[in-house]
């Protein structure tokens, strides 16, 4: 029934899309070893990372099965989806940092975050990037079944998350130089790029976050133009390594 549903484009109920989630969710296609990390990691309530995300996921199914159209549920798959790679992309970039005040910003609105310190944020970080990997990929065959996700489609949320790393590798590898330069004790260098942050760096994050938004909205509903998002993702690129060469450790001992 589930596969005549996705055929002709009518909505799946929690039962049918659970059921076709259902081999990904017992046993997640993970590296042993990432399985064995994230079965070991056990909270306080006694429920590891593993069971805890098999939770969520489950959550995340339900709210695709709450959309009325089969549209709105592809829709919101697609959403969920970029979601996640948004917590790859912040893992990510965080990794090239040494400073944990340098991307702890990503966390802040992040209900797992709060009343963290720099100690145990490092390691919340990536419990939601081992989440943000399994949800990821259970979600991504879930569309596979019942959305018609294909190679197109792929490559448009690649984009996606690429321009994600984009926007915030800038903003975390500025925040970085200037934590090299209090470290330092080159204070006049971490000013002048607190200030370069702010008169330079803010409006093209808010630029560069518009035009995420807008390819969050397109791939979502199958409206991108991969020509000129492109384009725009190689400007972004080009821009920022502008702007990092001028804040540079490098250039500000100069």
């Amino acid at each position: 029934m589930a596969f005549f549903k996705a055929l002709f484009h009518r909505p799946l109920t929690y039962n049918e899309l659970l059921k076709n989630a259902d081999n990904i969710i017992t046993s997640p296609p993970l590296p042993a070893d990432w399985k064995r990390l994230a079965a070991g990691l056990v909270g306080r309530n006694g429920t590891s990372l593993l069971d805890y995300w098999r939770d969520y996921c489950k959550s995340q199914l339900k709210m695709l099965a709450d959309e009325a159209t089969w549209q709105m549920q592809k829709s919101r798959l697609l959403k969920l989806i970029m979601m996640e790679r948004t917590w790859r992309a912040a893992y990510v970039v965080s990794q090239g940092a040494k400073h944990v005040a340098s991307w702890s910003f990503m966390c802040k609105d992040a209900d797992w975050a709060k009343d963290a310190n720099e100690k145990n944020l490092q390691l919340l970080l990536t419990q939601r990037w081992l989440m943000a990997v399994l949800s990821d990929g259970c979600l991504i065959a879930v569309g596979m079944k019942s959305y018609g996700l294909d190679k197109a489609k792929d490559t448009e949320l690649e984009l996606h998350y690429a321009l994600h790393k984009e926007v915030k590798s800038l903003d975390v590898g500025v925040m970085e130089a200037m934590h090299v330069a209090v470290d330092e004790y080159r204070d006049d260098d971490a000013h002048l790029i607190a200030a370069f942050k702010d008169d330079h760096l803010a409006p093209l994050i808010r630029e560069q976050y518009t035009l995420l938004a807008q390819l969050e909205d397109d791939v979502a509903n199958g409206t991108v133009d991969i020509a000129w998002f492109s384009s725009q993702l190689n400007a972004v690129k080009q821009k920022q390594a502008e702007l990092a060469a001028l804040v540079s450790p490098d250039r500000t001992t100069a």
